[in-house]
């Protein structure tokens, strides 16, 4: 019988197999306020899970898409305020459904939430103002 090696799982070959990460990460990794180790210790990455998750075209584009975005808009507080918001989703929901919450809590948080998600109405610039019209004449 020969000796076959069996190969030991590691945490890393799985996040390598399932190819799953927090979103947050990117954002985190690309807004660079933190080191690199720093983020990856926020999430309970190790090194070596983070070099399988750079294996990952998906991760590392995404990484490159989301660093290139906030070099070229300087959109970092744009992206750490979306952050943000989404991380306190659940927050708003509990407060949405809480009986105890005041309508005019729930009426912002409806209309923040709206906001956030663009479904507000477009405004026209102009609405109410006359328009001018202006005639012109040829005779021949």
């Amino acid at each position: 019988m020969t000796n076959h090696s069996i190969l030991r799982y590691t945490p890393a070959m799985k996040l390598k197999a399932i190819n799953q990460y927090p979103p947050q990460l990117i954002l985190d990794l690309a807004l660079g306020i933190d080191d690199t180790y720093s983020v990856l210790e926020r999430y309970d990455i190790t090194p070596e899970q983070y070099d399988a998750l750079m294996l990952n075209p998906t991760f590392r584009g995404q990484l490159l898409q989301t660093q290139r975005q906030v070099a070229e808009e300087g959109a970092a507080f744009k992206l750490k305020a979306k952050l943000f918001s989404e991380s306190h989703l659940q927050t708003m929901d509990d407060m949405m459904n809480d009986i105890t919450t005041p309508p005019a809590t729930k009426l912002g948080i409806w209309q923040t939430a709206t906001k956030l998600a663009g479904l507000e109405p477009i405004k026209e610039k102009d609405s109410g103002a006359q328009q001018q019209t202006f005639q012109l004449q040829i005779i021949l």
